[in-house]
């Protein structure tokens, strides 16, 4: 396997195998702390949001649920992606 480093935009370096670029673990742990304040956020400002769109507990609570079967279902692309790594 023929492995080479790049940089890209904003000196981001992308790992290059037989033709393919992947993104570099870099880019992967960036998106792993976004996805970290995107699940963690919610719940201090869930009581804000539940006033402002006057939502109701059980109207809260599947907001929650939808967001995390929304973060749960993105893993197997996520899994696919590093598979390879």
């Amino acid at each position: 396997m023929i492995m080479a480093v790049t940089q890209g935009c904003g000196g981001v370096g992308l790992v290059e195998r037989s033709g393919t670029a992947a993104p570099s673990l870099g880019l992967m742990h960036y998106g792993l702390v976004l996805a970290g304040l995107g699940t963690a956020l919610p719940g201090p400002i869930l009581p804000l949001l539940a006033h402002l769109w006057t939502m109701q507990d059980s109207q809260s609570g599947l907001l929650m649920m939808a967001k995390f079967c929304g973060a749960r279902s993105s893993k197997n692309p996520c899994r696919l992606m590093t598979s390879s790594l």
